[in-house]
C-alpha cells in the first residue's frame, strides 16, 4: 500500500509536468482564491443586510465589556 500511494503521487506530478506546469498551477491558485473569497465573504454580508442595528448593539456591548476589563486590569496593576 505505501508503494501504491507513492506511485500515485509521482504519476500525478509527471502528468502535470507533461501537460505544462506553468499553465496548470496558476489556474489552481486562482480557483482556490475565488473559493476562499466566496467562503469568507457571505457571513458578514448577510449580517449587514439583515440587522445593522443589532450588530451595532452587540458591538457596543462588546466595547463596554472590553473597557470594563481594561479598567479592571488598570486597577489591578495600580494595586500591585
Amino acid at each position: 500500500n505505501p508503494f501504491d500511494v507513492g506511485y500515485a503521487s509521482t504519476s500525478g506530478k509527471h502528468k502535470a509536468t507533461v501537460e505544462g506546469e506553468t499553465s496548470r498551477k496558476p489556474r489552481l491558485k486562482a480557483s482556490r482564491k475565488v473559493k476562499n473569497e466566496r467562503k469568507a465573504s457571505p457571513p458578514p454580508k448577510f449580517d449587514e443586510e439583515e440587522d445593522p442595528l443589532v450588530e451595532e448593539e452587540t458591538l457596543q456591548k462588546k466595547i463596554l465589556k472590553l473597557s470594563q476589563k481594561l479598567a479592571n486590569l488598570g486597577a489591578s496593576k495600580r494595586n500591585i
